[in-house]
């Protein structure tokens, strides 16, 4: 919703999240090398998205202990590719997601592995066996599991909604309010929200815990339909639907004689407008969250807040350490 997110920062703010991206950045050069499944081009952006949840908390942690949640990022980018870009099969996704809530939950498994995705079960057991040593972890457990179960459930069923798509096209289309039930889980917001949550490591968020997840469904919400706005053109590449192809047709059925052009372009209006009304939402839930210092509350409306902002103008997965932290008032790459 912001024109231009960073403007709202303070000075302090910006140096201390750049200051803070740098670090995270460093940590994760030095980890990724040994999971190739990783792509280093997310490594700038798994870095800055938790310096922005993290940077400006009070008390300050080192930048290690929050590490997990940029693996946690990165994790969930490696299963978005594979599924994505159909390097994994519809049927092993699945088998894959219902061992990886068995690894969530009870923190190992008792199958046997395969050779596929065996980086992706040890980065999540290596993230899980770190965030158990937050005080949050354990009362939290069950629900950090069941969201990364959301997540990979909405994942998988945007696997069948491509599949769908390319066998029967507009006729296997879901319903707007479907697509969204399942896309701000599959963003990975739910994970990554449960995830600060424990780092943080606030007891009141057990008593709060209801409102914060509905804060972060609006959340999920809202990113996921900022990044379908950004995401429309590599979506119809690889066989996919988001929601402005789903706006789409639905327009031109009532609309036949308008142009392709127009229709698409109210599409577009129609999903942004939708998501700044979720953003919205977001923000005036948190505004009124009792989380003990607040800290979860502005890491979650600064998250959206930045995703607004950043979608428009930026690549996500593309976006360099030097456009960063020319972003932040740094020297210009």
């Amino acid at each position: 919703m912001a024109e231009s997110f960073f403007d709202t920062l303070s000075d302090e703010e910006k140096r201390e999240i750049a200051k803070t991206t740098d670090t995270l950045a460093e940590l994760l050069k030095e980890w990724v090398p040994q999971y190739p499944i990783i792509r280093p081009t997310r490594i700038p952006m798994a870095a800055l998205s938790t310096a922005l949840a993290f940077a400006t908390a009070v008390p300050r942690l080192p930048p290690a202990d929050y590490l997990p949640l940029s693996k946690m990022t990165l994790w969930i980018f490696g299963v978005d590719d594979i599924t994505d870009e159909r390097l994994i099969t519809l049927a092993d996704i699945q088998c894959k997601a219902e061992e990886w809530y068995w690894i969530a939950h009870h923190g190992a498994s008792d199958r046997r592995e395969t050779s596929d995705c065996i980086e992706l079960t040890t980065i999540l057991l290596e993230i899980r066996e770190k965030l158990s040593d937050s005080r949050l972890f354990e009362p939290l457990c069950e629900q950090w599991a069941s969201s990364l179960q959301d997540v990979l459930a909405g994942i998988i069923q945007e696997y069948k909604y491509g599949q769908n798509y390319t066998a029967a096209g507009a006729d296997a289309l879901p319903s707007l309010d479907e697509y969204l039930h399942y896309g701000r889980c599959s963003i990975g917001v739910p994970l990554w929200g449960l995830t600060v949550l424990v780092i943080l490591g606030d007891p009141s968020a057990k008593e709060n815990f209801e409102s914060a997840s509905e804060a972060i469904r609006y959340a999920g919400a809202a990113i996921r339909l900022y990044n379908d706005l950004k995401s429309f053109d590599k979506e119809i590449q690889e066989g996919n639907i988001n929601s402005i192809v789903i706006r789409y047709y639905a327009l031109r059925e009532k609309n036949p004689s308008v142009t392709e052009a127009s229709i698409l372009s109210e599409a577009k209006r129609y999903v942004l407008q939708l998501a700044d009304s979720y953003a919205q939402k977001c923000y005036d839930l948190t505004g009124r969250l009792q989380v003990g210092g607040k800290q979860f509350q502005e890491a979650i409306s600064r998250t959206v807040a930045f995703h607004a902002y950043f979608y428009r103008e930026h690549d996500y997965h593309i976006t360099s350490l030097a456009k960063i932290t020319e972003m932040l008032g740094g020297r210009p790459a």
